[in-house]
């Protein structure tokens, strides 16, 4: 890795010259006796135009001989439209760097045949092999950093080798051998992302795990200041199968509290953080999680279900998958365990204030979740941010250390401020991350950012207590190859614990028994691997599912066959807009998708099956979420926010004339056309609670088809139109008759630590499918240091 990180180096340097090699292969690349790699023979190499030389520009464009269509360079080793003759970009020698990278790390170079025409055609058509779990020591996000660099098509390769450079760092945690020239050749798209003047890539640690998915590997990627924190050590703290999150920490530092799943449903633990017997402090048969330590160490507030209106809840986003947790009320229990008491009714994410007197929690309703205080003695809570004037789904909250802000994080990861005064201004946003925690003095607040390709960059940032803004640009103290949050900091500022999660989410499908009322055999997983799985449907004759994953570090389109198995990419313009909702026509020939942006707007696209046209329909719009075809094919629905809610709209894809179906005061999701075209059903959180309503086609009057306060999303009509499927809390799956009626139990799954996602019925109703949660989540201790502490 070493070596490809000074392969990318080198093709960097002639890019920024405006020169592409074209003859990338093993035999151009010499190790010198000091380690250092050299990139000769450029006798192919071509200077772009002069205009077209823009800084590391990935859209360096040549044609390759004088006369179009003339083929140069080796043949093994060739991208795609290097074997068609096509103008070439530097995105060509990306391709190539792919090919050697990967016979670097199997030992082959898979495209390789007896003839050169057989060569080209597997350049062409053929997709190299995953290389996990064939390959020993092969991470899944190194074996996805090489499935992007051997992509077919330019625009879904990395666009540049800077972004290559990163993520090749990201993966194996290393900078370069001559790292002070990375600046100026590599440098790191974190660095403009984050605003760092100047970094140097120089190793902290390296810890070789030996379970399948911790981390693989740690480096800092260190501030040029000696006295910049980084983590400088790593060390596992749960063992234990299933989920283990949500830490806390004791104020002298001493304990850790936490939710886990081991023992069938979530509880309460106690340990001590150097070692020794977990204690359950819980001991309920309800759901225990969320706890949060006392000021004074004394006792721990909670979330549970044991005498809640809603069992536990969990919620995943349209992308990516920072699920969150809902669901119960808020309790206090002694530390070391005793009689716990209810504080409040329908909370989540409870804190404490920093004199020990108030606990705020997040209330409400899907997507208009309040902040609430209460006294630690009871009584009324009181609205810190009400309902009405939220728009944000609140997944985590902290009170600043002198009490004067809350920062809360969004479904989206946007981390926004709030005056913990009353009548205080409408939250501002702080900056984009997760999983944020101040340390004790409030000068300085953690948190964690995503990687595109996967893995967890951990940060943080100086903050000012009395103004509330942030000052300076944010520090990077380490490079994660897991997925981290639920970041927990010590009193003293020196360690960090973490829940890292080891968890995919699979496309799935379950034979039912005829009628469709109950299982006829096991769940098979379709799409196995470390993915998260979005929205699966199946096509009008059910041969195909259509789905959204992230294998290739975007959420983007796919088409599995079931006969064959085998998977094909939707090809869409501007490969940097993500993709997901999937939807099939009628006749099997067009996909509707949602396309979603930077800036959190999303629009609708109609998109042929077979990659030939793709349009947009209906432009960018708030939370724009795209819904299926009519049974007739001629109109599309779709919700957006217009007014403060998400209304319900239906598109003529003819004209292109949009129509606003529901007006009211709520949320609509996810809506669905009942077989006959006459009716709509969706979830609505109409009254507070998301339930299933219905409105005719023509329009006119909102019906309720159920009641409760269970949570209940994804549904799907049988074929012959008489039953709904719909999926409670995202547990297991249920129907009821389709003009409303009792629920009828379909899928049977244990429910501790059951994650469902999205199920959809096969027109034949003899499957459902839906992408179900698999793996944990463990705890680890990041130890804290400075550069010279580090170097020590």
């Amino acid at each position: 890795m070493d070596y490809a990180l000074q392969i990318a180096e080198g093709l960097a340097a002639a890019h920024e010259k405006g020169v592409i090699h074209r003859d990338l292969k093993p035999e151009n690349i010499f190790i010198t006796k000091t380690g250092r790699v050299k990139i000769l023979d450029f006798g192919l190499a071509k200077l772009t135009r002069l205009e077209e030389m823009a800084s590391d520009a990935g859209s360096l464009t040549l044609t390759q001989g004088s006369t179009p269509g003339i083929i140069l360079g080796t043949v093994g080793y060739m991208s795609p439209e290097q074997v068609r003759g096509n103008s070439l970009d530097s995105r060509s020698d990306i391709f190539s760097f792919g090919v050697i990278l990967y016979e670097m790390l199997s030992g082959k170079n898979f495209f390789l045949r007896d003839t050169a025409a057989d060569t080209q055609s597997a350049l062409l058509k053929e997709d190299a092999p995953e290389l996990m779990p064939a390959v020993q020591g092969v991470s899944p996000v190194l074996d996805r950093v090489v499935r992007r660099l051997l992509e077919k098509e330019p625009t879904a390769r990395f666009q540049s080798v800077r972004d290559l450079g990163f993520a090749l760092q990201a993966v194996t945690g290393s900078g370069s051998s001559s790292s002070a020239e990375i600046p100026q050749i590599l440098p790191s798209t974190a660095d403009a992302r984050f605003g760092l003047s100047k970094l140097v890539f120089v190793a902290s640690a390296c810890l070789l795990i030996g379970s399948a998915a911790t981390w693989l590997a740690l480096r800092g990627r260190r501030s040029s200041r000696g006295d910049a924190m980084m983590v400088t050590q790593v060390s596992r703290l749960t063992h234990e199968s299933g989920l283990s999150e949500w830490p806390t920490w004791s104020p002298d530092g001493s304990l850790i509290a936490f939710a886990s799943n081991r023992s069938g449903n979530f509880e309460i633990y106690v340990r001590r953080i150097e070692g020794g017997q977990e204690v359950n402090i819980t001991n309920d048969p309800g759901q225990d999680i969320q706890p949060a330590f006392s000021p004074d160490g004394a006792s721990i507030a909670f979330v549970s279900t044991r005498s809640s209106r809603t069992g536990m809840i969990k919620v995943g986003p349209y992308i990516g998958f920072e699920y969150r947790t809902y669901g119960g009320d808020i309790w206090v229990a002694p530390a070391l365990g005793g009689p716990a008491r209810r504080l409040a009714q329908d909370g989540n994410f409870p804190v404490w204030s920093a004199d020990g007197r108030k606990i705020a929690y997040v209330s409400g309703f899907d997507d208009h979740r309040s902040i609430l205080e209460v006294s630690v003695e009871g009584g009324a809570p009181k609205p810190v941010l009400a309902s009405a004037d939220s728009t944000w789904e609140i997944i985590k909250l902290q009170y600043s250390p002198g009490g004067n802000w809350f920062v809360f994080e969004t479904w989206d990861q946007h981390l926004m401020l709030i005056s913990s005064a009353r009548g205080a201004p409408a939250p501002r946003e702080l900056l984009r991350g997760s999983s944020p925690v101040w340390d004790a003095s409030g000068k300085r607040l953690y948190y964690v950012t995503p990687e595109k390709l996967g893995g967890t960059v951990i940060q943080s940032i100086e903050f000012d207590e009395a103004s509330g803004r942030i000052q300076g640009s944010p520090l990077s103290l380490g490079v994660m190859t897991g997925v981290l949050r639920d970041l927990a900091i010590s009193r003293n500022g020196h360690e960090l614990v973490a829940s890292e999660r080891q968890e995919s989410l699979n496309l799935s499908r379950l034979p039912l028994a005829a009628g469709g009322s109950s299982p006829a055999g096991p769940e098979e997983m379709l799409n196995p691997g470390g993915v998260r799985d979005r929205y699966p449907s199946f096509s009008p004759n059910g041969s195909r599912i259509v789905f959204a994953d992230n294998r290739l570090g975007d959420q983007e389109v796919w088409i599995l066959d079931l006969a064959t198995r085998q998977r094909e990419r939707l090809r869409l313009p501007q490969a940097d807009l993500g993709a997901n909702l999937p939807f099939w026509s009628p006749d099997g020939r067009r996909l509707a998708v949602t396309r979603f942006r930077p800036d959190g707007n999303s629009s609708m696209w109609i998109a042929a099956v077979d990659g030939s046209t793709a349009e947009e329909v209906v432009p960018a719009k708030p939370v724009l979420r795209g819904a299926p075809f009519s049974p007739d094919g001629r109109n599309l629905l779709f919700t957006y926010r217009t007014d403060g809610y998400a209304q319900l709209f239906t598109l003529d894809v003819a004209s292109r004339t949009e129509h606003q179906l529901t007006f009211s005061k709520s949320d609509k999701y996810d809506p669905v056309w009942s077989p006959d075209g006459q009716w709509i059903a969706y979830p609505s959180n109409a009254g507070g609670y998301t339930q299933i309503w219905r409105i005719a086609t023509a329009g006119g009057e909102e019906q309720r088809l159920t009641t409760g306060y269970d949570r209940i999303r994804h549904i799907s009509f049988s074929a012959d139109g008489r039953w709904i499927y719909l999926q409670p809390n995202h547990l297991n799956i249920y129907r009821m008759p389709a003009g409303g009626g009792p629920l009828q139990q379909v899928t049977k799954f244990p429910e501790s630590g059951l994650f469902i996602e999205e199920p959809k019925l096969s027109p034949d109703g003899r499957w459902l499918a839906y992408c179900h949660n698999n793996g944990g989540s463990s705890l680890w201790l990041l130890e804290l240091g400075t550069n010279q502490q580090a170097a020590r």
